[in-house]
């Protein structure tokens, strides 16, 4: 019987485990890309009122990221670079479903709305990312670098967006890589 406390504690290590580390997101597809205000309904509730327009991205896939975020403790995040150069990074919002943000804010989680999205069943899930259509670029090897400005109705360039998470025990995951041409044809 001395084997029990061995095997247990490594049973109960890997369902630990398991939880930590989320599954994969390969499929992220281009669903839209087009400019909105402020005024819009799903970018009102998500972003900085004063701001925009934006760039609103929409993209899908058959995981529910919401619920990914929540079981496995992620914070979610967009990634938002040129294509041609990827030292040059567009600050951006999101990824959002349903008008919440996927990881969830304590405001979100305390929205009813918030559990309806966790427990949603569909073939494919619309995640919505915001990037600003004027701001300054980031530099992903020196973020004290000064940059330049940018607009993208002035400047088209094709953006490469992915999703992405992460943990505090080192679990993350990695979408898929889409282009989008910008401005939106």
């Amino acid at each position: 019987m001395f084997w029990l406390a061995p095997v247990g504690a490594i049973c109960c290590f890997l369902i630990y485990v398991s939880g930590i580390f989320p599954p994969g997101m390969n499929d992220l597809a281009l669903t839209e890309a087009r400019v909105v205000t402020t005024t819009d309904p799903l970018t009102s509730r998500a972003m900085p009122t004063g701001r925009g327009p934006f760039l609103r991205i929409t993209v899908s896939s058959s995981r529910n990221l919401v619920a990914m975020a929540q079981n496995s403790q992620l914070n979610t995040y967009p990634m938002v670079v040129d294509c041609t150069d990827r030292d040059l990074t567009f600050y951006s919002w999101g990824p959002y479903h349903g008008g919440l943000h996927t990881a969830g804010s304590m405001d979100d989680r305390l929205n009813p709305r918030f559990a309806t999205l966790r427990a949603e069943r569909a073939d494919r899930f619309d995640y919505q990312i915001f990037v600003p259509m004027t701001g300054r670029l980031l530099s992903e090897a020196d973020v004290n670098r000064p940059m330049p400005a940018y607009v993208l109705a002035r400047d088209p360039r094709t953006l490469c967006v992915r999703l992405g998470g992460g943990n505090m025990m080192g679990g993350f995951f990695r979408s898929n890589e889409l282009r989008v041409p910008v401005p939106p044809q």
